[in-house]
């Protein structure tokens, strides 16, 4: 899918990173064209957040059986009907992740993670284990790292160790710190994360 397949009148979820804080906002798409969108803007106090002050923007099309993901999001400020909005643009073709798989859980624990960087150097350093899906993982280090590089990190669920190892798709500075983001996507399907999948899954549905 490309976004401007996106249907009029839906609700998106729009992830970004302002003021160091991660935000997740429902948009409206009030118009599109051929190569873009237009959606609600984001507003501080009545005005209208500047796009050159988010970082990471990412944009979540969620339908029935399914989730479109762009993760490289463009966007500019206008004006709409005297709405003030975003004209967003993407260059991707996105595919649609089954809800199950895109699903995210929550860790935050700090871990030891080795990296091989695709020149064939190693490090092994510090980070914090943010979260896991069954495609990929999300880890905080101190170190600047290149994408295409190997991750590894053992995570220990309850006594039971789970080897997580995949290539790194991103990595982004995180503003004002001396920290990198990064996203990773498995080589291999991995049963012991479906099932700290699933175990937190049932754990939030029994708060809820």
């Amino acid at each position: 899918m490309i976004i401007s397949e996106i249907e009029n009148g839906k609700k998106l979820m729009l992830k970004f990173i302002y003021k160091e804080i991660e935000y997740s906002m429902l948009v409206d798409i009030i118009q599109k064209a051929k190569d873009h969108i237009i959606i609600t803007a984001i507003l501080e106090n009545g005005i209208t957040v500047e796009p050159s002050t988010m970082q990471n923007i990412r944009l979540l099309y969620i339908v029935r059986d399914g989730i479109y993901t762009f993760n490289k999001c463009n966007l500019q400020t206008t004006e709409l009907n005297k709405m003030r909005s975003y004209v967003m643009t993407s260059d991707e073709n996105v595919e649609k992740e089954n809800r199950r798989e895109a699903y995210r859980v929550f860790i935050g624990e700090i871990v030891k993670v080795r990296v091989s960087s695709i020149n064939g150097s190693k490090i092994v350093t510090e980070g914090i284990l943010k979260n896991i899906s069954v495609n990929g993982m999300g880890v905080i280090i101190k170190r600047e790292i290149k994408v295409g590089s190997k991750m590894s990190i053992l995570y220990n669920f309850e006594g039971l160790n789970i080897h997580l190892l995949g290539e790194v798709i991103r990595a982004q500075k995180v503003p004002g710190r001396n920290y990198f983001d990064c996203g990773c996507k498995f080589y291999d399907s991995n049963s012991l994360v479906n099932r700290v999948i699933m175990m937190k899954q049932m754990r939030a549905a029994k708060k809820g």
